[in-house]
Formats: C-alpha cells, sequence, structure tokens
C-alpha cells in the first residue's frame, strides 16, 4: 500500500535547486508550504517518482535521495504519482522552466530525472 495516500501533502524537493516544496496529490497542486493543519508525508528515502516517458511510452520511477531511476516499479515504495498530473505539453516546457527558476509549479519539475533514463 503507498503510505503517500493517507497525506493531504507531500514533501518534495528539487534536485537541481533544492528547493523544497509540496505537492497535492489529489489536486497536482505544488506549493511551498503546505496549507496549516494539513497531513504532510515529509520527504524519505522511501520515496520515488513516478514519470512517464515519451519516447518508450512507459512509466518510469526516480528515487530523489539516492538519484536513481528504473523503469520497474519498486516494491514496497511510496510513489508519488507526477506522471498523473503531466500532459506532454508539461514535459516539453520543463527544461526551459527549470532553468530559468520562475515556476515552482510541478509541471515546471516534470523532467526531474530524465538524464538517468535518456541522457
Amino acid at each position: 500500500m503507498n503510505k503517500c495516500l493517507n497525506y493531504d501533502w507531500v514533501e518534495i524537493c528539487d534536485p537541481r535547486t533544492r528547493i523544497q516544496m509540496y505537492v497535492n496529490l489529489d489536486s497536482g497542486e505544488c506549493t511551498e508550504s503546505p496549507p496549516e493543519g494539513s497531513r504532510v508525508k515529509p520527504l524519505d528515502s522511501n520515496q520515488w517518482w513516478e514519470f512517464y516517458d515519451q519516447a518508450s511510452n512507459r512509466n518510469y520511477y526516480y528515487n530523489y535521495m539516492t538519484g536513481n531511476t528504473m523503469w520497474e516499479r519498486p516494491p514496497y515504495a511510496d510513489i508519488i504519482p507526477l506522471a498523473r498530473f503531466l500532459t506532454p505539453q508539461h514535459y516539453a516546457l520543463s527544461s526551459a522552466h527549470s532553468e530559468s527558476g520562475r515556476s515552482q509549479s510541478v509541471e515546471v519539475r516534470s523532467g526531474i530525472g530524465d538524464e538517468g533514463l535518456n541522457g
């Protein structure tokens, strides 16, 4: 069972900028601080982010703490389904926006972890 589903918000961190942020798994909203009184799952080494690779037409998984990426869903991991909130346009925009640092949204951070599989 994915323990992240028991929380309102999940803490994540951009590996490029080290900016800490929080994502709401129901809405996909991403903020610098969660609403007061909400249940927050802290960042930990068992957290894997799920992304979608357009070239292979499949999901892959990225662990911020270790920097590892893998094609198979990690067993017993807390999966943050970022792919669920992202469209192909978000992936195309991710590298340009990530470099400028102008936005803190999940869509801007969608390219995180791509280098491990495609680069």
